[in-house]
């Protein structure tokens, strides 16, 4: 079966949420939201992950909507968490090891953050990276939107672009 991964950047999320809640009581479809949820409000955070928990199971049509996200935080929000659970594991967990500099040497290995672990604390770690990115508009530039994820996508430029197309796909 084939996935269907779709990343809609959403302006009205209540309405978005409402009619992905209504379609996902009628087809299985994934909703993920990606993003400092953080920043909504107590209200609309609380739907995100009751829809987010409700859809959870599904895995063949997945819609990830992307609020509060810009690369940027998405980074910086990665970078930290992974600092904060490196020093978590380490400050209450003893390793028991000689002194010898082999040890050492490897000990500070243990420390060190490492890509994995900067990639599985993003925001978008709940979506694969995309394929292909397709720019509409007459901008050339991703403006602080999935630059980390995008890097080997294939980029395709147009002014328009016939919808109906992309929706038959």
């Amino acid at each position: 079966m084939a996935l269907l991964n779709l990343i809609i950047y959403c302006y009205e999320l209540g309405e978005c949420m409402t009619v992905l809640a209504k379609i996902a009581k009628h087809h299985p479809i994934k909703v993920n939201f990606a993003g400092n949820l953080e920043l909504l409000n107590a209200e609309l955070r609380d739907e995100a992950h009751k829809l987010m928990g409700t859809t959870a199971e599904y895995s063949k049509f997945i819609v990830t909507i992307c609020v509060c996200y810009c690369c940027t935080d998405d980074i910086v929000h990665s970078v930290e968490e992974s600092s904060r659970k490196k020093h978590y594991y380490h400050s209450y967990i003893e390793d028991s090891h000689d002194d010898d500099k082999d040890d050492d040497d490897k000990d500070d290995e243990r420390h060190m953050i490492k890509l994995v672990d900067i990639e599985k604390n993003m925001y978008m770690a709940v979506t694969p990276d995309p394929d292909i990115l397709i720019r509409t508009g007459d901008e050339h530039r991703l403006s602080n939107f999935l630059q980390w994820q995008t890097c080997h996508s294939l980029w395709h430029h147009c002014l328009q672009i016939a919808w109906r197309l992309v929706y038959g796909i």
